[in-house]
């Protein structure tokens, strides 16, 4: 019924997000809903005691885990999960994708659901805290003594997402505050999400790359570039919510009561992440 019920939600209104942000998205969504919905197979879309949970790609360790300790108790609850950047799996949910809990990065992209109706206002709630670092291919002798380091020939090519991906967004309101976005912009390598722009470096197709604190230390393959204070970080919070506006299934209301639990904090932090309101950076637009 989710399925039917969110595609007049999503005609005639505005997007409500800066201008260009969400710009020429209904091709692109209906492209990424269509390979959301033929991944599925027949049977996980029968199957009514089956969960399917959209979560950021920057999260897919932790949820692994989570999802491997949800069942332990929940063994008769299947959980699916699909990851991909933020802005995507919002995009998904939009355009009717069978996703029944969301954890974004950024909780811009749930209050993106909230206006259209697709989440009830009081639902989201958050689950964690990260940090922003500037990494390097493990060895490499590049040096970032100070920000405007980045803007030197010496590095070439920087892996960024666009700005409509949290992390993008997140580095960009670093980089506008130290004067440096379009230097560095101009550099800059595209990327999908997170995982994606750890990959970048992690391969040596990119000299330097934004990422989360939580990705940097769990990778061998690279290493702090350039460590930004903790006055200077963006406030980045994760945000989770149940999808939909009729009433929770009872395998929906046991996975979004387990994400608000102590053993999924325990979980959050041990791969990296802060519990929320550990940053002091300041809080983004």
């Amino acid at each position: 019924m989710r399925l039917l019920a969110a595609f007049p939600a999503c005609r005639g209104k505005s997007s409500g997000f800066p201008p260009g942000f969400v710009t020429r998205v209904r091709g692109r969504a209906w492209i990424s809903f269509l390979t959301f919905w033929l991944s599925l197979p027949v049977a996980s879309i029968a199957l009514s005691e089956e969960v399917v949970l959209g979560a950021a790609a920057s999260l897919r360790e932790p949820i692994q885990a989570m999802v491997d300790d949800f069942q332990l108790d929940h063994p008769e609850t299947g959980v699916r999960v699909v990851f991909g950047a933020s802005n995507s799996i919002a995009r998904q949910i939009e355009f009717g994708a069978p996703i029944a809990v969301f954890l974004s990065a950024d909780p811009e992209w749930v209050a993106y659901l909230v206006d259209r109706s697709l989440v009830v206002k009081d639902e989201p709630f958050p689950i964690a805290s990260n940090r922003l670092a500037l990494v390097k291919e493990k060895g490499s002798e590049l040096s970032v003594h100070v920000p405007s380091d980045l803007a030197s020939t010496e590095i070439q090519r920087v892996a960024l997402p666009p700005p409509s991906v949290p992390l993008g967004r997140y580095a960009r309101m670093w980089l506008r505050a130290g004067g440096l976005a379009e230097s560095v912009e101009s550099k800059a390598m595209v990327t999908e999400h997170a995982q994606a722009t750890l990959a970048a470096v992690e391969n040596g197709h990119a000299d330097i790359a934004f990422v989360y604190e939580s990705d940097a230390v769990r990778s061998d393959k690279v290493e702090i570039a350039y460590e930004i204070a903790s006055q200077d970080q963006p406030r980045i919070v994760y945000s989770a919510t149940r999808v939909g506006t009729d009433l929770p299934t009872e395998q929906e209301r046991a996975l979004v009561s387990y994400l608000k639990s102590p053993r999924a904090r325990m979980i959050l932090e041990e791969a990296g992440f802060g519990a929320v309101g550990s940053s002091d950076g300041p809080v983004g637009p």
